[in-house]
């Protein structure tokens, strides 16, 4: 009987050690950088945008002028010496312009360009969603600039701005346009004797209206400037909101609006000032907002606003400063930490993304849903300033 207590207890440790030993030697997640291929004779460039599935990048060459390209499955393709993208749906449909008229490109570069309703200057693609709407702005001769959601029977959804004190008065930017075609942006209004700068949504039908103040502002010595940043596709409106307070320092904080009621986003606690990020990947389907908070002396820390929870710092082991700059629908976040090196922060863990072999630097672009992150790699070689556009696999 003895034996047989032995031999299970020998049994019970043995197995107790081998369940142990996998967290022991977990593998660490790394990623891999590689560069995109580049026309022959360019001497660089940058991706900035990807698919939700990491396979269409676009992204712009170092030539003059400018131009825009395509990698699909990693095959470049060019899309004309005039081109220039602006904006990537999560299907890798991007919108922009080719010689001043705003074009929409599929994902393997065929371009079918957009009219605008009027005799123009000049037209471009602004944003783009999942159902091929695009934003669009115009110039005509001798007037200002002029919106609408382009639908995909092209048809035209022109943005009425918001009334102002006198008709005419009122001058809108949208930038944001979401899957259920709702645009925002930042409007400017003069008064008689000033401009002042507020926030703004628009319904899918057009009509636009100013987003409110939050209350609980902070006191100042000036105007408190709200300007938007970002929109999801639940029609929420990120923003930033800054101001001269007492002493002549500077408050910064952010601001959600949800249904048009007005939510501050504050730094966390022991920090001085919210920088809220800009782009269509600040504020995710789920609510989630990100950011830098600074220090009173002027550390910079990652933060990530969740709904209904504390602001959170994104931090790595070296406890460098970080900054974040773009959140997932899956909660991944990207930016950055010490000087140029990128970071993707995955379920809790920090990512480092190393630049390409023999560049010291990384800046990030976009961020897919599969964790396929792009941007570029960039230094000083023996031939000067260079850039490689860059693909990180996490995983």
């Amino acid at each position: 009987m003895r034996n047989k207590v032995l031999a299970a207890t020998a049994v019970a440790t043995a197995l107790a050690a081998l369940l142990a030993a996998p967290s022991a030697q977990a593998t660490p997640v790394t990623a891999v950088a590689a560069p995109f291929p580049l026309p022959q004779g360019v001497a660089g460039g940058v991706a900035a945008f990807v698919s939700d599935n990491g396979r269409t990048v676009a992204g712009h060459l170092r030539t003059e002028p400018g131009e825009s390209v395509l990698w699909r499955g990693g095959r470049l393709i060019r899309l004309g010496a005039d081109a220039n993208v602006r904006a990537m749906n999560g299907a890798g449909w991007s919108t922009g312009n080719v010689a001043d008229r705003a074009v929409l490109f599929s994902p393997t570069g065929a371009a079918t360009p957009i009219a605008a309703p009027e005799p123009v200057v000049s037209s471009q693609g602004l944003a783009v969603n999942r159902r091929r709407e695009v934003l669009l702005g115009w110039a005509a001769v001798g007037q200002p600039g002029k919106f609408a959601v382009a639908k995909r029977n092209g048809s035209l959804v022109r943005l009425t701005p918001p009334p102002g004190p006198v008709p005419g008065s009122v001058s809108i930017s949208p930038e944001f346009l979401n899957d259920r075609g709702e645009v925002a942006g930042t409007a400017n209004v003069f008064t008689g004797t000033e401009t002042v700068q507020f926030p703004f949504s628009c319904r899918a039908d057009g009509i636009c209206a100013e987003l409110p103040e939050p209350t609980g502002l902070p006191e100042g010595d000036g105007e408190f400037r709200l300007t938007v940043e970002g929109m999801n596709n639940s029609g929420e409106v990120v923003g930033s909101g800054s101001v001269l307070v007492a002493g002549g320092s500077f408050g910064a904080l952010g601001v959600r609006w949800t249904n048009g009621v007005p939510t501050v986003l504050r730094a966390p606690e022991g920090d001085l000032q919210a920088f809220i990020s800009t782009g269509p990947k600040t504020i995710n389907d789920r609510g989630d907002v990100v950011g830098t908070s600074r220090t009173g002396q002027g550390a910079a820390r990652a933060t990530l606003w969740r709904r209904g929870a504390p602001a959170s710092l994104l931090t790595t082991p070296e406890g460098v400063g970080t900054s974040a700059y773009l959140v997932a629908d899956n909660g991944d976040v990207l930016g950055t930490s010490g000087y140029n090196a990128l970071t993707l922060w995955t379920r809790g863990t920090a990512i480092p993304l190393p630049p390409v072999e023999g560049l010291p630097n990384a800046v990030p672009g976009d961020l897919s849903e599969n964790r396929v992150v792009v941007g570029h790699s960039w230094g000083f070689t023996p031939s000067g300033y260079t850039t490689e556009p860059t693909r990180w696999q996490v995983g």
